[in-house]
């Protein structure tokens, strides 16, 4: 999958960024910013350590939740990470297998 450089949400251009120091701060791989419009990522850990490509999109997808969440005005259920987390790890195997076992 190609992480998109941005998208739209309810007519919001949605921007992704990839940012180390901003995600390290937080102590993060991910943020999703719903009063920016902004999804950060990090591709590096702490020790400079390059994240796999699978890890990155998978944090795609739950920072992606966050903020659909957020938009919906669904601010309790964005804030549970253990269902976003299960959620978005069902939705980055679904959609990375499209296809593959046909």
């Amino acid at each position: 999958m190609n992480i998109p450089e941005s998208f739209e949400l309810f007519g919001h251009k949605i921007k992704v960024v990839f940012d180390n120091t901003s995600c390290h701060v937080s102590q993060a791989v991910g943020l999703s910013e719903s009063n920016q419009n902004t999804i950060t990522l990090a591709n590096e850990k702490t020790d400079g350590e390059p994240i796999p490509e699978s890890s990155i999109e998978q944090t795609f997808y739950h920072e992606l939740l966050h903020m659909i969440y957020d938009k919906l005005g669904y601010y309790k259920e964005s804030k549970d990470e253990i269902k976003i987390e299960q959620a978005s790890q069902l939705l980055y195997q679904a959609l990375s297998t499209f296809n593959k076992n046909s």
